[in-house]
This record gives C-alpha cells, sequence and structure tokens, in this order.
C-alpha cells in the first residue's frame, strides 16, 4: 500500500540548521544559569564576610572594654615604639578563637590568595581597620594617640571601624581610608563591600552608594575631624 507522501513530512528528522539553533538556545541557556549561580555563590561569600566582620568588631569592642575603652592599633610597622597590630592584639590574646593555622576569620572568603609578600602570609591582608581611628602626629588637632577610644566617637552608627580592604602589593598593612576615586576599600561582592562600624553593625554597599553615602564624610564617617569627644566623662 502506498503511504500518502505526508506521511514522510511528518517523520523526517532535524535539519541541521535547526540542530544548531537548539544548541545555541542551550548554550545561551547554560550560560545565564552559571552567571546566576556565580551571583548567587558570590552572595553567600559575602555573608560569610559580614559574619567575619561582625566578630571582629565583636572581639574589638571586648578588647577596649578590657584596656581602657581603648581601640588596639590599626597597622603593622611600629612595634618599635610599643604599637601592636590589631590582628595580632585581638589573635594574641584570645579575643578571637583562631585555629592554629587558620586565618579564615581575617580572611575574605572570596580573596584569591597571593601567596607570600616579603615573607608574610599576604592572605591575611584581606580586613583593614580605618586608619583615621588612630592619629600618630601631635599637631593634629585631632590628636588623641594611636590609640583611639571608643566613648570618643561621637556617632558609632556612622563611622567605619573595619571593612572589606584590598589585598597585595610589597608593604602589608590592615589599615586604610576611603578616598574618592582612590580608595582602600575592595568590592569583590558584585560590586559592593562589606563595613563594620563602631557600633557594631554590618552593612553591605555597594560602590556607587559608597561613594555617595562617604562623600564630604557625611552620612557615612571616615575622617573623624570633629567627630571625637575631647571629654567623654
Amino acid at each position: 500500500m502506498q503511504q500518502h507522501p505526508s506521511q514522510y513530512d511528518r517523520s523526517r528528522g532535524f535539519t541541521l540548521v535547526e540542530l544548531l539553533v537548539v544548541l545555541g538556545l542551550i548554550g545561551v541557556l547554560i550560560a545565564i544559569l552559571m552567571v546566576a549561580l556565580s551571583g548567587a555563590r558570590e552572595n553567600a561569600r559575602a555573608t560569610k564576610c559580614a559574619s567575619n566582620l561582625k566578630q571582629i568588631g565583636v572581639a574589638t569592642s571586648a578588647y577596649a572594654a578590657d584596656n581602657e575603652d581603648l581601640l588596639p592599633y590599626e597597622d603593622r610597622g611600629d612595634e618599635a615604639m610599643g604599637y601592636e597590630c590589631w590582628v595580632d592584639v585581638l589573635q594574641d590574646e584570645r579575643y578571637l578563637e583562631i585555629g592554629e593555622g587558620d586565618q579564615s576569620l581575617l580572611v575574605c572568603p572570596s580573596v584569591i590568595s597571593p601567596g607570600t609578600v616579603a615573607g608574610v602570609n599576604a592572605e591575611i591582608e584581606s580586613y583593614r581597620m580605618n586608619s583615621k581611628l588612630a592619629e600618630t602626629n601631635p599637631a593634629n588637632p585631632d590628636y588623641f594617640g594611636p590609640y583611639g577610644r571608643l566613648s570618643r566617637i561621637l556617632e558609632p552608627s556612622r563611622t567605619v571601624l573595619y571593612f572589606d580592604g584590598d589585598v597585595g602589593g610589597d608593604n602589608i598593612s590592615f589599615k586604610g581610608r576611603w578616598r574618592d576615586g582612590d580608595d582602600d576599600v575592595a568590592y569583590r561582592h558584585n560590586t559592593s563591600t562589606v563595613l563594620t562600624f563602631a557600633d557594631n553593625h554590618v552593612e553591605q554597599i555597594k560602590k556607587k552608594e559608597l561613594d555617595e553615602r562617604s562623600a564630604g564624610n557625611d552620612e557615612i564617617i571616615w575622617q573623624l575631624v570633629g567627630q571625637w569627644d575631647p571629654d567623654p566623662s
């Protein structure tokens, strides 16, 4: 019995063009899915980063409570003068419970280890303390010594204490600041960063928003000019 030609039409396979179109669509969908998964992974890392900075802020408050309200020193480089970096203080005096050889609490989970710089594991240069919390120049009108006091910060809920800092370079630094167009802040989490404020609350902020809120040292305070209480008693 002879079959109708239309039956052959219905049973034919894909043409090469149709197959390429289908494969192209699958590729586009996979690319979209990968971008979505990458964003989700980065959001998860940002949550861990915020948790790290929260713990560092709480540890700093505990340290201050035990040391006449003094903040630890913000950077390396002045050990000869008796200044010990906040990283060392919080670890050595057990305000941060960190296992031996484990630096995960001090390193943003989005940081890719740059190896060693000058014999120091540069990986731990991840979070930074706001350098404007310590003034070492006695001629500065805001000089209160290299160890500021928490009680002297007039607006702790708007004053940056620690932040997600950049890493690497020839000089390891655990202090930094925001500067218009040239800051030490790292925007690792989908173009956002994480900040701990002096009252220990944490915020994740996009770069554009941080620039706007930091401009003029207004809504977010980095430079403590006029923001220190000279006599908190």
